[in-house]
């Protein structure tokens, strides 16, 4: 499994999820649009502390 198919990967569950949630009125388009904006920055930080902690 290689970077781009886990990206997918992610995005799929991410939509499917968030689907979920709108249709049982759960969250609106706002707070999904907010939980996925969050998400992507969490790990976007994870990526970065993670090739961080492997430089010599």
């Amino acid at each position: 499994m290689n970077w781009d198919s886990i990206q997918q990967l992610v995005r799929i569950v991410a939509y499917a999820a968030g689907g979920y949630l709108l249709g049982d009125a759960v969250a609106n388009s706002e707070q999904f649009q907010a939980a996925i904006g969050g998400l992507l920055s969490i790990g976007a930080f994870a990526w970065w502390y993670a090739w961080e902690r492997k430089r010599p």
